[in-house]
């Protein structure tokens, strides 16, 4: 290949260093994206891996109902991910990701402010589930595209490593937060997260949706 900015071997086997990642446009885009994806994690997977217990505690005494609760929550998951898989190039990338983050503010917030208990938490989290999908589809590909090609792999990298991050600390955290402060003050704290992730994104996140990688990675400079 001949040519003006086709890269040499050495340009290409480099590496890529903290201060590619950090410089310019790069940087803000990364640790905005780094935010959401930490932030949302937090809600994702703090409230998530517990649905059984939630369900158990709050709602149904009965095992078998629980076992029921939670299965009717997983097939909330799956039409939720379904419609987001369609959502994201019909809709856009950045309607998807701001519609799954303003439902969950939104649910986390009214839960928290209604107390919401019983049967009622198995619709709710069904709704919460499945617009949760909607964010965490398109974190899974969206640093793919913003990043430009020589920083692209690590750029992904270092956001899926912070969303990790928040994904350990609301598993760890959430048991505690609902024994000391009860489930309706973490349901709204959590909600609290989700909102800061959705303001981040209206300012950070740009739409993506039927164009040309060339023309969307934001640039080094």
């Amino acid at each position: 290949m001949k040519g003006e900015g086709i890269p040499t071997p050495e340009e290409e086997n480099k590496g890529v260093t903290w201060r590619d990642l950090l410089k310019g446009k790069v940087g803000v885009t990364l640790m905005s994206l780094s935010a959401i994806w930490f932030l949302f994690d937090v809600a994702s997977y703090g409230i998530g891996l517990y649905y059984p217990s939630l369900l158990h505690q709050f709602a149904f005494p009965s095992e078998y109902e629980t076992l029921y609760g939670t299965m009717l929550i997983s097939v909330g998951a799956i039409v939720g991910y379904a419609i987001a898989e369609v959502a994201v190039d019909s809709a856009g990338r950045r309607f998807t990701l701001m519609a799954g983050l303003g439902a969950m503010a939104f649910l986390l917030l009214l839960g928290g402010l209604i107390s919401i208990r019983g049967a009622g938490l198995v619709p709710y989290f069904m709704v919460f589930v499945a617009m949760e999908q909607w964010a965490g589809a398109v974190t899974l590909f969206y640093p793919a595209e913003i990043f430009p090609t020589s920083v692209r792999s690590t750029a992904q990298g270092v956001t899926t490593a912070f969303s990790r991050v928040g994904a350990v600390l609301g598993v760890f955290f959430f048991p505690s937060m609902v024994k000391y402060l009860g489930l309706s003050e973490s349901l709204m704290l959590f909600g609290l997260t989700s909102a800061i992730a959705l303001a981040v994104s209206a300012v950070a996140v740009k739409e993506t949706k039927m164009r040309r990688l060339e023309d969307i990675s934001v640039s080094k400079t």
